[in-house]
């Protein structure tokens, strides 16, 4: 796996563990990356609030910067600084239907997750950065709203070693799309909602489905998103592609 794919990977990883961790199953986790950060966190809050969810806290997987400690080594190894933003709405926090735990709290719960705990294979464990805990400047419009933003930082691993399950392949068929991967035994794991994909038994809330059969494509259309899953090699890279009908 090359740096550029795990820049690209990385971020949906540390949203998947998080989800996966008691306790945050009732609150939106969203990675910036997937564009519109807003409207996605209302779409996920609006899933949670019919599955009980609580209100008042939004967890934000940053855009990750990177570091280079050896500048004149052509082929070191980099260093990713990826972080989370901490989201309170006060007033709703606090409220009847809100987490009632407060944004620093969270922030603490969000650092036992991911302190020096190793992804195998893909990168170092994560360390806490010099300013572990950063206040986030909000906009005054956002009034009775907090922010704090987590900060780690982790050295990428090659993987050439451990190997990777090749990335999955559509291809369209009668008002369908089938979906394929060239590693042999690797199980398929597919969204149509432009969520990450994965499996269930990760990540109990996910929308992901197994592929068994072509996924039948609605009049509109959908953005298919697929990752293979081969243990004990990495799980492949997410393809992702509008589906339209044929």
């Amino acid at each position: 796996m090359t740096t550029r794919e795990i820049i690209k990977r990385l971020p949906y990883e540390l949203a998947a563990r998080l989800s996966a961790a008691p306790g945050f199953d009732v609150t939106p986790i969203v990675v910036a990356d997937e564009g519109n950060v807003l409207a996605t966190i209302s779409q996920r809050q609006a899933a949670l609030q019919a599955k009980g969810g609580k209100l008042g806290v939004t967890i934000v997987v940053c855009q990750m910067l990177i570091e280079d400690e050896h500048p004149n080594l052509q082929f070191g190894p980099m260093v990713f600084k990826p972080s989370f933003q901490v989201i309170e709405q006060r007033e709703l926090n606090l409220g009847k239907n809100g987490t009632c735990i407060s944004c620093r709290e969270w922030c603490r719960m969000i650092v036992d997750v991911f302190k020096n705990v190793p992804f195998p294979g893909f990168v170092s464990g994560l360390e806490a950065d010099k300013e572990l805990l950063t206040g986030v400047e909000v906009p005054e419009r956002m009034a009775n709203t907090i922010a704090y933003q987590v900060n780690f930082r982790c050295m990428e691993i090659s993987l050439e070693s451990r190997g990777q399950v090749q990335q999955p392949q559509f291809a369209d068929v009668a008002n369908a799309v089938s979906i394929t991967c060239p590693t042999a035994g690797a199980d398929i794991w597919y969204t149509t909602d432009d969520s990450y994909p994965v499996p269930k038994s990760i990540v109990p809330t996910s929308t992901a489905q197994q592929y068994r059969d072509p996924v039948a494509v609605p009049q509109g259309g959908f953005i298919l998103r697929a990752v293979a899953y081969g243990p004990p090699l990495v799980a492949s890279i997410c393809a992702r592609g509008q589906v339209t009908p044929v």
